[in-house]
């Protein structure tokens, strides 16, 4: 049975038409203290800074988080649905694989947050001249013992060396989208870890004179390349869609500005009233598709007679992301990675490292020696920045096995269009990405 909840009357000042929020700072007026480490996503501040304005008041802390919510997905909205870079096409469901501002370094090392992890690989120059090229760094690298420093300490004689060669590969930002419940080894490595090649520098790449092979050094195994946060897994992924498809939010039909009868935001807070995740592009962007699926009557034909044959949200969403393996294989390994022009498309400087599989779930990006200059102090997030909104992950939608049937009485029933989960162009046929 939907929901309704009544927030248009705290939050009439937050309506869609103003997308333009500013995201949370730390350094607010009210002096947050973040010494506990908790201040380091958009979420975490927006607790910290509500408790610090009503300390006494649990009701005026809990309006001030549903307001900053709104806030949150003002934001997201404004990232899938505004320009050309879509978060929603007729085949998949798409956001920038760089965490959107505030997440940062300021407790822990939070950066990763959407289904897609990335670090730095560099092979910096001799530390001091004449002198035999160390191994490779990992920055800011997910590791089973932790998170690696992001930080490159340089001596005198390696910053000559990179300024001397300032526009030739040292080193790659990696982007792994490899879910961190898949246990089984990249087919590359012929069924075991011990048997993973390392990671190579593409063909043709222009190295530093240091650089003396194009391996890298690093294997390609599960330890160093699948994700590592917990809800960067395909449990994770299935078990959100499930519960993003369950008794969707609706707004009050009566209140015309009620933020809740926008279809991206009713999906976006349910995201926040599942798990306060409204602020990722990933969670929320989940939730609204899946919102739109659930009030739109759709289901999944699985053999081609224009009938849904699955329903259930949980079998919805275990057909959109099917738990591993199937039939003893791996069919998702991850969310595939891309570009905003196509699925199968990366950004300049960027390749699909060579797994063995056509997952699309590791990506390498060049990183020059003037990258590795102006970004030592956190290499991650020249990474991040040089690279991160322009790696796409897509999650695949079956759109010729959806069948939607928008129940007479559904409040929102009108929007559904042939395409209910490609928000604002429902009613339409985007191009496939």
């Amino acid at each position: 049975m939907n929901k309704l909840i009544p927030l248009a009357t705290l939050l009439s000042s937050l309506i869609l038409l103003a997308p333009a929020c500013a995201p949370e700072s730390t350094s607010s007026g009210d002096q947050i203290d973040c010494s506990d480490g908790k201040c380091d996503t958009p979420g975490d501040v927006a607790n910290a800074e509500c408790a610090a304005k009503f300390p006494s008041s649990r009701k005026k802390q809990q309006e001030c988080r549903d307001a900053k919510a709104l806030e949150h997905c003002a934001l997201r909205r404004d990232d899938s649905l505004s320009g050309a870079q879509q978060g929603f096409t007729k085949d998949a469901i798409r956001w920038a694989a760089a965490d959107v501002v505030g997440v940062n370094t300021n407790g822990n090392d939070d950066r990763g947050q959407e289904y897609t992890e990335y670090f730095a690989v560099v092979m910096p120059p001799p530390e001091t001249e004449g002198a035999a090229a160390g191994t490779y760094k990992a920055l800011g690298q997910n590791q089973d013992s932790g998170t690696s420093s992001p930080t490159l300490d340089l001596s005198e004689d390696q910053i000559f060396a990179l300024e001397d060669e300032p526009d030739a590969v040292v080193g790659q930002c990696v982007f792994t989208s490899w879910h961190a419940d898949i246990n089984e080894p990249l087919p590359v490595c012929n069924g075991s870890d011990s048997g993973c090649p390392s990671l190579s520098f593409p063909e043709g790449s222009a190295l530093a004179s240091w650089v003396s092979s194009p391996e890298m050094g690093m294997k390609m195994n599960t330890s160093n390349l699948r994700m590592k946060v917990g809800f960067n897994s395909n449990g994770a992924a299935s078990d959100l869609a499930e519960r993003c498809m369950t008794e969707p939010l609706v707004g009050d039909p009566s209140n015309a500005s009620d933020p809740l009868n926008d279809n991206f935001t009713r999906g976006c807070m349910k995201a926040y009233e599942l798990f306060q995740t409204e602020w990722r592009r990933s969670d929320s962007s989940v939730c609204v598709a899946g919102g739109r699926l659930a009030e739109c009557g759709c289901g999944v034909d699985t053999d081609a007679d224009g009938v849904a044959d699955i329903t259930d949200p949980k079998q919805i969403s275990l057909a959109l992301v099917p738990r591993q393996p199937v039939n003893d294989e791996i069919t998702l390994r991850g969310f595939p990675l891309g570009t905003w022009t196509g699925a199968h498309e990366l950004p300049a400087g960027c390749s699909y490292a060579n797994t063995g599989d056509d997952s699309q779930t590791l990506v390498v990006c060049e990183l020059t020696g003037n990258d590795v200059l102006q970004g030592a102090a956190d290499v991650k997030e020249r990474c991040r920045d040089k690279y991160g909104s322009n790696v796409v992950t897509h999650v695949p939608v079956p759109a010729a096995a959806i069948v939607c049937t928008p129940p007479a009485d559904g409040l929102y029933s009108a929007s559904c269009g042939e395409l209910p989960w490609v928000v604002t162009a429902e009613n339409s046929s985007p191009a496939s990405n």
